[in-house]
């Protein structure tokens, strides 16, 4: 699994998550563990984005950073991506939030980046984009008992990767250029965190979470994709 790949950061972050609950007051929401009460705002929020805010009344539904207007050259990834931005599949998945969440994420901080600097989180990107477009649809195919069970294994394995790939991007940037980070989001500890959980477990409730997170803080729109202004001096 691709989390698994993430084992390696475990101590390091249960040293800074610890650190955090030290220095911020009891009632700040980092505790990350604790299942999403569906009365809470947080929930709501991100059952909204996730859920309701997919498609608009007239069945128009988010797109991912990529066009999907000519399935030639597309891969077949990409294609089951585009396929998301289906009215019939509202609420299904969440990997087109996390493809513009990704992507504007990278823009942004390449925007901000040194040239001298560039290189690395291009490469950390690429390396993302080739995991991801190397998914075994087929093995999903072959394991699953239906074709439900077929689009949760390949959605659930996009995911993990998109993520690995937001965790890799911020990891980097927590170590070169922490000021860049903190000018991004206006809660610097709470989303290191969020942006570097181990062993999350994909599915609705982390979609809630992640996504509801950055909204509620205004730091994203309904499509997933970073709207915060950074100062660059």
């Amino acid at each position: 699994m691709i989390l698994n790949k993430r084992f390696r950061h475990f101590v390091y972050m249960c040293l800074i998550t610890t650190y955090v609950f030290c220095q911020e007051s009891p009632n700040a929401s980092y505790d990350l563990s604790v299942p999403l009460d569906e009365k809470s705002e947080l929930y709501k929020i991100g059952h909204k984005i996730v859920y309701e805010w997919r498609c608009d009344e007239k069945g128009q539904c988010n797109q991912p950073s990529f066009k999907c207007d000519n399935e030639s050259r597309l891969n077949d990834i990409e294609l089951e991506i585009c396929s998301k931005a289906d009215e019939w599949f509202r609420g299904f998945t969440s990997i087109i939030l996390y493809d513009n969440f990704f992507t504007s994420y990278y823009h942004l901080i390449m925007q901000h980046t040194p040239k001298d600097k560039k290189q690395e989180i291009k490469r950390i990107a690429k390396e993302a984009m080739k995991q991801r477009d190397s998914i075994d649809i087929q093995q999903c195919v072959d394991n699953a008992l239906n074709g439900t069970d077929t689009l949760l294994c390949i959605d659930s394995q996009i995911v993990e990767i998109y993520y690995q790939g937001l965790y890799d991007i911020t990891q980097y940037l927590l170590v070169n250029d922490k000021n860049l980070f903190a000018k991004i989001f206006k809660n610097p500890k709470m989303y290191q965190i969020l942006l570097t959980q181990d062993n999350i477990e994909v599915g609705d409730m982390w979609d809630y979470r992640f996504f509801g997170t950055f909204y509620q803080d205004n730091l994203i729109d309904k499509t997933g994709r970073l709207i915060v202004k950074v100062d660059s001096k």
